[in-house]
């Protein structure tokens, strides 16, 4: 979030308000969308809190941990453009921070 603006993370919390106060309005937000879950480090409350808002908002939640993938072994650019030719929405869970800003700046450039 460091390169997001004031005004764009004041515009994010205020969409978090809504959605916590009118859950009904975005059921069908993420209709047709896939997310895929890349995580090097377990989480059970991040990928079921995921996973949930996506069905939630109509949408499919694929989660991919380091040892049914070759996630540590190939590069993570090449992974990041594979995995985003196929879905909508990419997020991470890494055992270092600087690999989080790679998937970011890798998913913007596509």
């Amino acid at each position: 979030m460091s390169d997001a603006s004031k005004e764009e993370f004041d515009e994010l919390l205020k969409l978090a308000e809504n959605l916590k106060k009118r859950p009904s309005d975005y059921h069908n937000a993420m209709d047709h969308k896939t997310l895929v879950m890349l995580f090097e480090k377990k989480s059970t409350r991040t990928r079921l809190s995921f996973e949930i808002a996506m069905t939630q908002m109509g949408g499919h939640a694929i989660y991919f941990n380091p040892a049914d993938t070759q996630f540590k072994k190939e590069d993570l650019k090449d992974t990041a453009k594979m995995f985003s030719c196929y879905a909508d929405v990419l997020t991470g869970r890494c055992f270092r921070m600087i690999r989080l800003p790679k998937l970011r700046s890798i998913r913007r450039s596509l």
